[in-house]
C-alpha cells in the first residue's frame, strides 16, 4: 500500500507537514502500534491512519518547549483516568478528496475493532486539527494550552464501536436471527452451516439448535441497542479423533490433557541433587567415624 499512501501525502504535503512535521511513512507502517489503509471499490488508497503508544512532540516547537509541551499533554491525559495500555495516540491521518469523513470513520472503526483493549484514541496537536472534519465529528476536545498552542482530543471506543450485549439465545430469537444467518451465508462464511442434528433442510432448524442447549452446547447472541447482530454456537461434544486425523495437532498435545505422570520430567539415572554444605560435612564426618570404628574392630580381632 505504500505507493498509494505516499501519493496521498503528496496531495496535501504542506498541510500534513504543518500538522505532523516530517514523517517517515514506512517507519510508521513497520513500527507503529497500528497502521491501516482505507480503499475504495477500485482498490485505490483513499485513507491512511497510524497510531503510536505515546504522544509526539509538536514539530514547530524548540527542544525545551517540546519537552514542556509533552509534560503538559501527559498531565492532561492522566486526568482521563485510563489504565496503561487502554489508549493509543493518533500520529497521522491522510485522506483523499471526498473521503475525509467516511474514510476517517472507517479507519477508526477498524482500529478499535482490531484493538479490543483500547478504550480511547487520543490526539495532541496544533489548533489546525479543528479544521479536519473527522476530528470534529468523532473527537472531543478535552484540553487546551494557549502557551504551547496545543489541543488534546479524545475519541472513545463507544462512540465509534458501540459495545455489544452478549447473552444466551432464546427460542423466541429465531425470527430475528434468521436474517443474521442468511447475511453471513451470503458472504460465504465457512461457519454458517447448522449441524446435521438440527435438520438444516427443514424449517425452524435454528430454533431446534437453540432449544437443544445443555451443559455441553451453548448458543450466544450479540445485541446492539436491542437489535440482534451476531450469533455463535459452541459445543464441547466434538470428535477428537476425527480432528486428530484431519489436522496436525502435535503442537497442541493433540487436544488431549497429558497424564499427570507425563507432566513430570524423567530424572536421569546418574542425576544427583545438589546437597546442602552442612549436610555434606555431616555425611563426611559420619563416614570417617564409621571407618575408624571398622579399623579398631579389625585390630581387636587380629589381637
Amino acid at each position: 500500500d505504500m505507493p498509494g499512501v505516499e501519493e496521498l501525502y503528496s496531495q496535501k504535503h504542506d498541510l500534513y507537514k504543518q500538522l505532523y512535521g516530517r514523517l517517515s511513512l514506512g517507519n510508521l507502517v513497520e513500527n507503529g502500534v497500528r497502521a491501516f489503509t482505507a480503499l475504495d471499490e477500485t482498490g485505490r488508497v483513499v485513507g491512511f491512519m497510524a497510531m503510536l503508544s505515546a504522544p509526539s512532540p509538536r514539530p514547530d516547537l524548540s527542544s525545551g518547549d517540546a519537552t514542556a509541551a509533552l509534560k503538559w499533554v501527559a498531565g492532561e491525559a492522566a486526568k482521563l483516568n485510563y489504565a496503561s495500555g487502554e489508549t493509543m495516540w493518533l500520529k497521522v491521518f491522510l485522506w483523499a478528496p471526498n473521503f475525509e469523513l467516511s474514510g476517517g470513520k472507517a479507519l477508526l472503526k477498524a482500529i478499535f475493532a482490531a484493538s479490543s483493549g483500547t478504550k480511547a484514541i487520543l490526539l495532541s496537536g496544533p489548533q489546525e486539527f479543528d479544521k479536519i472534519e473527522v476530528i470534529n465529528s468523532t473527537m472531543t476536545q478535552v484540553g487546551l494550552s494557549m502557551d504551547f498552542g496545543l489541543n488534546l482530543y479524545e475519541c472513545r471506543q463507544a462512540k465509534i464501536l458501540p459495545s455489544l450485549k452478549v447473552r444466551q439465545a432464546r427460542v423466541e430469537d429465531h425470527d430475528d436471527l434468521v436474517p443474521v444467518l442468511q447475511q453471513a451465508a451470503e458472504r460465504n462464511s465457512a461457519l454458517t452451516q447448522l449441524p446435521d442434528t438440527t435438520v438444516p433442510s427443514e424449517q425452524f432448524a435454528l430454533a431446534r439448535l437453540i432449544s437443544a442447549q445443555d451443559p455441553n452446547q451453548c448458543v450466544l447472541v450479540a445485541e446492539d441497542n436491542g437489535r440482534l447482530v451476531g450469533l455463535m454456537a459452541l459445543t464441547s461434544a466434538i470428535n477428537i479423533r476425527s480432528l486428530q486425523k484431519a489436522f496436525d495437532l502435535d503442537a497442541f498435545d493433540n487436544l488431549m490433557i497429558p497424564p499427570e505422570d507425563e507432566e513430570t520430567e524423567a530424572v536421569p539415572e546418574n542425576f544427583e541433587a545438589d546437597k546442602d554444605p552442612g549436610q555434606e560435612e555431616a555425611e563426611k564426618a559420619a563416614a570417617e567415624e564409621a571407618a575408624a570404628e571398622a579399623e579398631m574392630a579389625a585390630e581387636e580381632a587380629a589381637a
